[in-house]
């Protein structure tokens, strides 16, 4: 077996679970109010939002457990953060927006922000 097959499949888990968290546009537009603030709670996230709180706590326990976003405890009060590291090499390979100013810093302070990098040709 190709070695650089071997090693890259180690990241191939990462990438699937990236992807199915970002297969919802209610999670990306979450993300997307994440990446504009430091922090926040699900209470700030359904203003900012306009989602139902059902949906906003459902979209962060996905998030979550993709590990696309961080998540501390102060008191009775959770805050959410996009998390420092999350594999979203799919998205570089796959997602394609326009070239417009605020969809391109989204994309790539959230959605390619630090990024597992595969060798190239696998």
């Amino acid at each position: 077996m190709n070695t650089t097959l071997r090693t890259a499949r180690k990241h191939f888990e990462a990438l699937a679970h990236a992807a199915a968290a970002l297969s919802d546009p209610k999670r990306i537009e979450v993300m997307y109010v994440l990446q504009e603030r430091a922090e926040a709670t699900v209470t700030d996230l359904v203003e900012a939002t306009g989602l139902s709180q059902p949906m906003v706590s459902k979209a962060l326990g996905v998030l979550e457990k993709a590990q696309m976003v961080d998540c501390r405890r102060d008191g009775r009060w959770k805050f959410y953060s996009k998390a420092a590291t999350h594999g979203e090499d799919l998205l570089r390979a796959c997602v394609q927006l326009d070239n417009a100013e605020a969809e391109t810093n989204f994309v790539n302070s959230v959605l390619l922000g630090p990024v597992l990098f595969m060798p190239v040709g696998v």
